[in-house]
């Protein structure tokens, strides 16, 4: 990207840059295997709200993989969203959305074909206004968001579950709408329309989470240097060669194994306990189960709060042990898998 003039702004110059990126990669690959990562990393964003840890790198994939199951499917995702919410609810035909009044209908009875006249004029107006291809993806986040004002309220008083049960029910009716396609019981403009709903989704969520950060900006520096696995553009990687996030990494054992020998030093008269950890954090390297080293870790840290409340050292050593408790939770909570 960074060889790019000018760096793209719009839902289309994303599409055709990450088109640009993991195409090739991607030529070969089943809507099946794309659509398992949008789900993977959609749900990896809903946890890493919930737990309050960093956010933005999983929206930036989520985005990403978006894009690319849009790419594979041949829907221009822009058109995509422009179509079904051009700058109103397609459902209650207001902005603000009014649904919730209206259960799903406009405040006034109009006919079928006249509520689709409608949305296809205002479409054509706002089109005519910003070409097709030159809608911000910014832009986008603020539309959505102006649409749909009740969304951040909710999230505001019942955090974000709400929100992300409705993104999972759209990604599940993408891949029902997929299957129909499929099968020729629908045509390609159903799966259109279920995308634009996960977009609609995400795109609302992000202007909730990370009001004070543009999406480009986030998008631009995640995607830099080309592919931020493999360090390429265009993408060179196999098949399932995505970084680990939320198996156990031996890098984090063996980070928490140090800091349990560094106690270990400190306050020889608990050694059993510590040792039994080190042993146990041994184990599970031979293993790598997630299950077992969520289970040692948490033991571990209960163990650390225990010798640092017992110590009957000096006040120097205590400080120290208490100061390296204190960076065994915070390197924890870093922990992706944990």
């Amino acid at each position: 990207m960074k060889s790019m003039e000018p760096l793209p702004q719009s839902v289309s110059e994303f599409q055709a840059y990450f088109k640009e990126l993991f195409g090739s990669s991607n030529k070969d690959r089943s809507v099946e295997y794309i659509y398992s990562y949008l789900t993977r990393n959609c749900s990896y964003l809903s946890r890493s709200i919930l737990r309050a840890g960093e956010n933005k790198n999983y929206f930036v994939k989520s985005f990403s993989w978006l894009f690319a199951l849009s790419e594979k499917l041949e829907i221009n995702l822009e058109e995509a969203l422009r179509k079904k919410f051009p700058d109103v609810c397609p459902y209650c035909i207001s902005s603000p959305c009014i649904c919730a009044e209206t259960s799903k209908k406009p405040p006034q009875y109009k006919a079928e074909w006249e509520i689709k006249r409608e949305l296809e004029h205002k479409y054509l107006a706002i089109t005519n206004f910003q070409p097709a291809g030159s809608f911000s993806i910014n832009n986008a986040v603020l539309s959505v968001n102006k649409i749909y004002p009740a969304n951040r309220a909710v999230w505001a008083a019942y955090g974000s579950t709400y929100h992300f049960s409705r993104l999972f029910e759209e990604i599940g009716e993408v891949h029902e709408a997929y299957g129909a396609f499929v099968s020729s019981e629908r045509t390609i403009a159903n799966i259109r329309d279920e995308l634009a709903d996960v977009f609609a989704w995400l795109l609302s969520a992000w202007g909730i989470q990370n009001k004070e950060t543009p999406l480009s900006d986030a998008l631009i520096a995640y995607y830099y240097e080309g592919c931020p696995v493999c360090r390429s553009n265009p993408c060179k990687c196999n098949d399932y060669s995505s970084r680990v996030q939320s198996l156990v990494r031996i890098e984090d054992l063996d980070e928490f194994k140090k800091l349990i020998a560094e106690v270990l030093k400190l306050s020889p008269e608990k050694s059993a306990s510590l040792i039994e950890i080190s042993t146990s954090l041994d184990t599970v390297k031979v293993s790598k189960s997630t299950t077992e080293a969520k289970r040692v870790v948490a033991q571990g840290l209960e163990v650390l709060n225990q010798v640092e409340k017992a110590t009957n050292s000096t006040a120097s050593v205590a400080t120290n042990i208490k100061s390296i408790v204190d960076s065994a939770t915070l390197v924890v909570k870093a922990f992706t898998w944990f």
